[in-house]
């Protein structure tokens, strides 16, 4: 059964405007799915590097981190600047710069680490006023093949760079190394260029006691 109001009954009542409730409605903000996205896609990772062909370190970094501190962390730990400190992902010097993210790393990448010479190091400078075909990225193993080393060296510059950088890295002196390429032995003076080698080369190294 339905009672009638009061007539003097006093009662407000608000007309809302179905457009202005509409640009109500589009003032409210929300937090996309591309949002969280963003967010969790900077997770943390462990980058791997393989030290000096001596050990595998696995230094934590998030995907948008640049490397510029493991640089600096190798710099320190080895008691050299950060231009000595050479890091590759297969034939690709990794930069200062780089992320993870940029480099598309995944679990099961293992990046080469190691120190050069200074006057060796072609990282970001040379990467940016030299094409990447004037650069000839060297993987130099050992003969039993449980060591390697891979170093950048332009194709006009002589091996004896080459020479110098895995004396060093090894401990063993020039004159008791030897380099081969396709089986013939490469001389100090022989440049990638004057070898015919392409942008990347596979070397063979023996020492001699």
């Amino acid at each position: 059964m339905f009672q009638r109001l009061p007539v003097d009954l006093e009662y407000d009542v608000e007309i809302i405007d179905t457009e202005k409730q509409s640009e109500s409605c589009n003032d409210i903000v929300t937090l996309s799915d591309d949002d969280t996205y963003i967010e969790d896609d900077n997770y943390e990772i462990d980058v791997k590097i393989y030290w000096r062909s001596n050990r595998i370190d696995r230094l934590n970094m998030r995907r948008h981190d640049n490397f510029k501190g493991i640089f600096e962390h190798y710099a320190n730990l080895e008691g050299v600047s950060v231009n000595e400190v050479l890091i590759m992902k297969k034939d690709k010097i990794v930069h200062h710069t780089d992320t993870p993210a940029s480099l598309e790393i995944s679990i099961i990448d293992i990046l080469d680490g190691g120190i050069v010479n200074p006057g060796m190091n072609t990282l970001s400078k040379d990467k940016e006023e030299n094409n990447d075909e004037d650069i000839c990225t060297i993987k130099v193993q050992t003969a039993n093949k449980k060591q390697s080393l891979i170093i950048p060296l332009k194709k006009d510059e002589p091996f004896k760079m080459l020479f110098a950088n895995c004396s060093e890295q090894l401990g063993v002196k020039e004159n008791n190394l030897k380099l081969y390429f396709d089986g013939e032995q490469i001389n100090p003076s022989d440049t990638p260029e004057s070898l015919d080698l392409e942008t990347e080369a596979c070397i063979d190294l023996h020492i001699s006691a």
